[in-house]
């Protein structure tokens, strides 16, 4: 999970036009290090299948109290109180 999340935070610096375009294998625009970490294939799964919240206890949209990032808000509140309480 580290390697995973690692990645994910390293995509936001390295931007590229596609997820398949990170694990490129030549070219100029070539960034090695992701293919090291692990595959695109294994990354592609983990991606798929991730889920962060309960979308039973999801407010529906349309509905008071909707929230359109609820899939995230949980590791987005975790990563927030994490950081807050290790920043120096």
């Amino acid at each position: 999970m580290r390697a995973f999340i690692g990645l994910v935070l390293a995509m936001g610096i390295v931007k590229k036009s596609s997820i398949e375009s990170y694990w490129e294998a030549s070219g100029i625009s070539e960034t090695p290090n992701f293919r090291d970490v692990m595959s695109r294939n294994r990354f592609q799964a983990i991606l798929r299948y991730l889920h962060c919240s309960n979308n039973t206890t999801a407010v529906p949209r349309g509905q008071p109290g909707y929230d359109p990032l609820h899939k995230i808000n949980p590791v987005v509140e975790f990563f927030n109180e994490v950081f807050e309480l290790n920043y120096r």
